[in-house]
């Protein structure tokens, strides 16, 4: 896998500044996430589980499982490794609230973030192309 291109204006100024703060939790409510990756191997990042979550256990790893985990990369990736992440220090709570196969997730989205998003979380990214 090639490391993103760092071009985001301010980025490189920010990073000398800070890296994130772990008092900061970030949740991301997407596909699960492949916390064996190369990029979050050190990163303090913690999967629920949800209705959608043995999808992330399970061998038939599919394009929800590859965007959750590319996007948890992009935020958390720790900079010793080839994809720098936007915050690597802040904390990292992954919510999958789809898979390949899932076409509930608006009903999982709707109680994650009523039942544990909103008591915990700093901030909130959630990839719903379909809203």
């Amino acid at each position: 896998m090639k490391s993103l291109p760092v071009n985001i204006p301010g980025l490189k100024e920010l990073w000398e500044e800070t890296l994130g703060d772990p008092n900061i939790c970030i949740a991301i409510l997407d596909g699960p996430v492949d916390q064996s990756h190369p990029s979050l191997a050190s990163a303090n990042l913690k999967q629920l589980e949800t209705l959608v979550s043995n999808s992330a256990n399970s061998a038939n790893k599919g394009s929800a499982f590859a965007h959750g985990t590319h996007i948890a990369s992009v935020i958390f990736g720790q900079h010793d490794g080839e994809i720098k992440g936007i915050a690597p220090r802040c904390r990292g709570l992954s919510i999958p609230i789809f898979n390949d196969g899932a076409r509930s997730w608006k009903v999982i989205f709707v109680a994650s973030v009523a039942d544990t998003v909103l008591p915990s979380s700093s901030d909130i990214n959630a990839s719903t192309a379909e809203i």
